[in-house]
């Protein structure tokens, strides 16, 4: 009981400073269904864009084709949304055959195949073995971040926009 007072007091006196800061609460109300997964605060789809299944690799799209792909209420991760569901955890595995990173804590996780990417004559590359997926927003240099993972881990990463066509994984607005 003293413990619930102590807490109950200390609320109290942060409610009574006009000057406190209270950290925003992270929330996409009605955003989350059953085509996607909420994973510390941000609505993942299911699948990558242009794929009917969380294992197929989808459509592969430069940084401006993808912003522009992604569907009504969707657009484009951004780096530290990236960088979140990297921090959530990550186990690389073998879902229906195809290799990819499963992120998240169960039941909340998303399974990520390894797509590999075009590269600028259009030719699939590195499928099996790694995950390229664009990330927003534009920077002033010309290169965008996105999200690189392999068998040994996960991590940002950037380049030119114009040069290749990465896999997109939306997130929910």
């Amino acid at each position: 009981m003293k413990k619930f007072f102590t807490i109950f007091i200390i609320a109290l006196s942060f409610a009574a400073n006009s000057n406190a800061e209270i950290p925003p609460i992270v929330t996409t109300p009605g955003a989350c269904n059953s085509e996607s997964v909420m994973i510390n605060g941000v609505c993942w789809a299911k699948t990558n864009l242009g794929a009917s299944s969380p294992t197929d690799y989808g459509n592969y799209y430069t940084w401006e084709e993808a912003k522009k792909a992604c569907p009504a209420g969707w657009r484009l991760p951004t780096k530290k949304e990236i960088e979140s569901l990297i921090n959530s955890g990550s186990v690389w595995t073998t879902r229906n055959g195809v290799s990819g990173r499963l992120f998240g804590k169960a039941p909340n996780q998303i399974f990520l195949p390894t797509a590999g990417f075009h590269n600028s004559s259009k030719k699939v590359v590195y499928a099996g073995d790694t995950g390229y997926y664009w990330s927003s927003p534009q920077s002033n240099n010309g290169y965008e971040y996105y999200l690189y993972f392999l068998s040994g881990g996960a991590s940002t990463s950037y380049d030119r926009r114009i040069h290749y066509g990465f896999s997109v994984r939306p997130v929910a607005k």
